[in-house]
């Protein structure tokens, strides 16, 4: 491309100036060392430059590592600030989570054991077999706390008073078959006639009244105490029902026709606790509460035959051993006296200063034995000469009911702590220890052929607990 006339001068210059160099080589040199001073200085000045701006950016490398380090220190920092926050709340909500998992263990552990309590046999000690225990087999529900059952005689149902109801189950599957409705006031007692034919309940409301078990028909109610119906008690052969009442008066009526045959006014000064016919029916015997003393009567006619005194305190019940010979009283001066009721002699006191007040008492079906339970232990006596054969221990509170197998052979005690221990009666050996009541258990009673075992308690409940071998 040809260039522009404005770029003539300049080429033309250029020109000249290179033909002067040839011309003239000398001057040329000169201007060579000179350019080449030039760049040498320039190369010094570059260099020096170079170092300053090495050692400028070498400060500021130090300087942003440690604005850097500084920075990343103090977000560290924050970041070691918060973890140690997140630390404490996980470490705080792992314990809560722990807390609530004890808690839940605790309570799974404590239904567990209450679940196996009820269905598994009882714990062995040293007393049974390894084949052999006694297993829950039913749990029947009250609405309010079981103050008395009993068995019938031929052991197919189970009767028991919860306020003004009874209800009556089959202890063999813990059907509820009947509940017997019509006091209005407490039921304190009831019984089965030796028979089984009849039940008989006694309540505050100062009536009786008589079942027919079997239809759970009210048969008759009988009338005529003015306070509450405290005990009473059939007849060996059932043809005669004597019951006891705060009016101070027992009555004697025939439970066929709920004929009131006939009153015994003479005699206790306080109310009447407890009333007993002998094996043979031909001695009623009766306790006062606040007179001290134990009546012997005639049933047939009435008579007052004799008046036992000697304890210090509240008769609290009477009992004939099963062959009718002796007589045994329990009282709140800590006594349990030995009479001989055809006398009236009192053979003998056992238990004088007893550590507590005596709660129960029960002889052994051949009558060779007598167990009492006061305070936590229980006691074993010959009634026929006094002598304490042993003393049971193992239960933690109050003893409230001791009772003999069919057999004599195991005596089932219930106490305060919520357990129900048997005993070898001979040996005085724990057996077991059934537990699985959350409250105290006030009533035990073995079925007539002894393979059942029934425990009242305050936890509104009554357990059936079986043999099995």
């Amino acid at each position: 491309m040809p260039r522009s006339e404005d770029e003539l001068p300049d080429l033309k210059a250029a020109v000249e100036k290179l033909t002067e160099q040839i011309t003239n080589p000398q001057s040329f040199v000169v201007s060579l060392q000179r350019d080449s001073s030039d760049i040498k200085e320039f190369h010094t000045k570059m260099a020096h430059v170079a170092d300053a701006l090495e050692s400028r950016l070498g400060e500021m490398e130090k300087n942003i590592i440690r604005e850097v380090r500084d920075e990343m220190g103090d977000w560290a920092d924050r970041l070691e600030s918060r973890l140690d926050n997140m630390e404490k709340n996980i470490i705080r909500e792992v314990g809560d989570l722990r807390t609530t998992v004890t808690e839940v263990n605790d309570k799974l552990d404590e239904l567990i054991a209450k679940l196996d309590k009820w269905l598994e046999p009882a714990k062995l000690d040293k007393g049974l077999e390894p084949h052999q225990s006694w297993r829950c087999v039913q749990m029947l529900s009250h609405s309010n706390c079981v103050n008395s059952f009993a068995f019938s005689p031929d052991g197919q149902l189970l009767a028991s008073g919860g306020y003004t109801t009874i209800k009556l189950w089959h202890p063999g599957t813990g059907e509820e078959i009947r509940t017997l409705s019509g006091h209005s006031n407490c039921v304190n007692s009831f019984a089965f006639s030796p028979d089984g034919q009849l039940l008989a309940s006694g309540s505050d409301d100062n009536t009786i009244k008589l079942w027919h078990p079997g239809t759970g028909e009210e048969i008759r109610t009988l009338t005529g105490h003015s306070d509450p119906v405290a005990c009473f008690a059939f007849s060996p052969d059932g043809q005669l029902l004597a019951s006891g009442s705060s009016d101070k008066t027992i009555k004697l009526w025939h439970p066929g026709t709920g004929e009131q045959i006939r009153t015994l006014l003479t005699g206790h000064s306080n109310y009447v606790s407890s009333v007993a016919f002998s094996p043979d029916g031909q001695i009623l015997a009766s306790s006062g509460r606040g007179d001290k003393t134990i009546k012997l009567w005639h049933p047939g006619t009435g008579e007052e035959i004799r008046t036992l005194t000697g304890h210090s305190d509240s008769v609290a019940s009477v009992a004939f051993s099963p062959d009718g010979q002796l007589l045994a009283s329990r009282s709140g001066d800590d006594t349990i006296k030995i009479w001989h009721p055809g006398t009236g002699e009192e053979i003998r006191t056992l238990l004088t200063r007893y550590a507590n007040y005596v709660d129960s008492v029960a002889f052994s079906p051949d009558g060779q034995l007598l167990a009492s339970g006061s305070g936590d232990t229980i006691k074993i006596w010959h009634p026929g000469t006094g002598e304490e054969i042993c003393t049971l221990t193992g239960h933690s509170d109050s003893v409230y009911s001791v009772v003999f197998s069919p057999d004599g052979q195991i005596l089932a005690s219930g106490s305060e702590d919520n357990t129900i221990k048997l005993w070898h009666s001979g040996t005085g050996e724990e057996i077991c220890t059934l537990t699985g009541h959350s409250e105290p258990v006030y009533s035990i009673a073995f079925s007539p052929d002894g393979q059942l075992l029934a425990s009242g308690s305050g936890d509104d409940t009554i357990k059936i607990w079986r043999f099995s071998s």
